[in-house]
């Protein structure tokens, strides 16, 4: 039994000595660590203080952008019961069709207008804008092209009345094979 301690002993002394020397090499290691995070920790603190301000910028711009879109629609359907109403459809079909809220509400907005004091206001201009969204999404059209698509309608709606040859030229440019459908 005396030699086991004696074993032991030696195992757990020699032991001690490589845990010792681990400790002082992390100790060393953590030392330089803490002094390059000294070193840097201004730039650090600027760019978390910029990436803040940033987030700030665009969380304002996009609330900035929302009370614009619904205050067009208000302007367009004439009032803010009837403009919430629309805020909810464009929402649902922003969200069934994979849509930026954001993209789609201006080009709603802009159609509403357009149909204001028509026979479309209302569940014509949802009807139109329901479907120039969905050919633009089957076609895989970008979000500038689907907006191309519904300023050209807007702009046909403003006119009080469709010739074929408009209907064609400017929506056959946006919405390729608009003019079959």
């Amino acid at each position: 039994m005396a030699n086991e301690s004696r074993v032991t002993l030696r195992i757990t002394a020699k032991g001690d000595k490589e845990v010792e020397t681990a400790f002082g090499r992390v100790r060393t290691s953590l030392g330089r660590v803490n002094k390059e995070v000294e070193r840097y920790s201004k730039y650090i603190t600027v760019a978390a203080v910029a990436a803040a301000g940033l987030l700030i910028k665009s969380s304002i711009e996009a609330a900035l952008e929302m009370e614009r879109m619904e205050n067009t629609l208000k302007a367009a359907t004439g009032s803010l019961e009837a403009a919430e109403r629309e805020m909810t459809f464009l929402q649902a079909e922003s969200d069934r069709l994979g849509l930026s809220l954001r993209t789609a509400g201006a080009d709603f907005a802009t159609l509403a207008a357009s149909a204001r004091g028509t026979s479309l206001a209302g569940q014509g201009v949802r009807d139109i804008f329901t479907a120039v969204a969905e050919a633009s999404t089957v076609m895989g059209l970008s979000a500038d092209q689907t907006s191309g698509a519904v300023l050209a309608v807007s702009q046909m709606l403003s006119k009080g009345k469709v010739s074929a040859e408009e209907l064609r030229g400017q929506l056959g440019e946006r919405l390729p094979g608009a003019f079959q459908i």
